[in-house]
Formats: structure tokens, C-alpha cells, sequence
């Protein structure tokens, strides 16, 4: 009786911890952009500039400064320097 009695308490525990990963998940996604977001995919060419494409998904009435920022969020990105060729992860419109 003791492991039927175990079952129901450990699913429990499953279910507590996937619940507070995905708020931290979206709390993280929250961080990164500023809101919501959702994203898509971004191929750089020869002579893209993040600034550029950050100014491109900036939505009226937010600050490039913060997509720009969301934008190396979300790739992990140390500088702003780009290679054609390399796919980001971009905020698109809602």
C-alpha cells in the first residue's frame, strides 16, 4: 500500500515543478522582450546591422533600444557583430 499511496503524491510533485518551470518560461520570454511576443526566424545578409533589424520589428510607440536588446536576449548574443548566413531569433508583429 505504501507505493500506491506514493504514485498519486509523487505525480503531484511532476505536475507542481512543470507548472512553476513554464511560469518561469514565460516570465523569462516576458524579460526578454519586454511582453509577449511572439517570434520567427531571421536570416542575415551581407551588411545587415542588428540596430537595423531591431528598428525593422520595433512596434510605434517602443523603443528600438529595447527590441535591439530582445533581440540579443533571445540569441544570446555578446556583440552586435553579424555573419551573413546566420539565423536569428526576431520579435515579429503580434
Amino acid at each position: 500500500m505504501g507505493i500506491i499511496a506514493k504514485a498519486p503524491s509523487r505525480l503531484l510533485v511532476l505536475l507542481v515543478m512543470i507548472s512553476v518551470l513554464s511560469l518561469l518560461l514565460l516570465a523569462s520570454a516576458v524579460q526578454a522582450t519586454g511582453t509577449v511576443r511572439p517570434t520567427g526566424e531571421y536570416r542575415v545578409e551581407a551588411g545587415d546591422r542588428l540596430w537595423d533589424i531591431a528598428a525593422e520589428r520595433t512596434v510605434d510607440g517602443e523603443d528600438v533600444r529595447e527590441t535591439l536588446h530582445a533581440i540579443r536576449r533571445l540569441n544570446s548574443l555578446d556583440s552586435s557583430v553579424l555573419q551573413p548566413g546566420q539565423v536569428l531569433v526576431v520579435p515579429v508583429d503580434r
